[in-house]
């Protein structure tokens, strides 16, 4: 895919491995129905592991919670498929501060899956990770299913890795100083996997 720069409000189109073009901008509050329709469009295990009790969808309440953000200390950018009709949104990602004036934030990347295995997600979390330090973050934290291949990526990044419940990982990683390094961590992977090593896989 080409290369990634933090989007601004009117987005970043990047065309992915497979040709496919999706969009990376900011959520907005303008965001939640569309928010509510992808919720309902993933599967329960997707749903478990960004909801560690998944309701059955997304109240108002937590959709104005989803979409209402900061950009500083919550922070989401959504993915939208350029190519498809009406332009869907089909992964998102976002860091949240765990506490006022600390640098250290929870960063969660969800794909729709049926589009899973695209590069989607780690596109979306170069990007928001890239925002993160921007606005002072220096370690976050994550939940991924413990056979997701994005965990070849936290270890590219010294994460500490650890069992939290069973299928899912936490994930420790104290980030880079600049963007530019997290970019290049992200190149460095890119370029073993296509070398033939193991490969990481788009967040699910």
């Amino acid at each position: 895919m080409t290369p990634a720069t933090t989007p601004d409000a009117h987005g970043h189109t990047v065309r992915l491995s497979g040709g496919e073009r999706v969009r990376i901008r900011p959520i907005t509050p303008d965001d939640r129905a569309e928010l509510a329709r992808a919720y309902l469009r993933l599967s329960p295990e997707s749903r478990r592991l960004r909801f560690l009790s998944p309701p059955n969808h997304l109240s108002e309440t937590m959709l104005r919670y989803l979409t209402c953000v900061d950009g500083v200390n919550h922070a989401a950018l959504v993915a939208i498929a350029e190519d498809e009709p009406g332009q869907p949104g089909v992964g998102i990602a976002r860091y949240v501060r765990l506490a006022d004036g600390g640098d250290t934030a929870e960063v969660a990347v969800t794909v729709l899956d049926d589009h899973e295995r695209r590069g989607i997600g780690t596109l979306l979390l170069e990007m928001v990770l890239e925002r993160a330090v921007r606005h002072g973050i220096r370690r976050v934290r994550g939940y991924v299913a413990a056979s997701n291949r994005v965990l070849d990526l936290a270890r590219a990044f010294d994460a500490a890795i650890t069992n939290d419940s069973p299928g899912v990982v936490a994930v420790d990683v104290a980030l880079p100083r600049t963007p530019y390094e997290i970019r290049s961590g992200f190149r460095r992977v890119a370029a073993a996997a296509a070398a033939g090593h193991r490969a990481p896989e788009p967040v699910a």
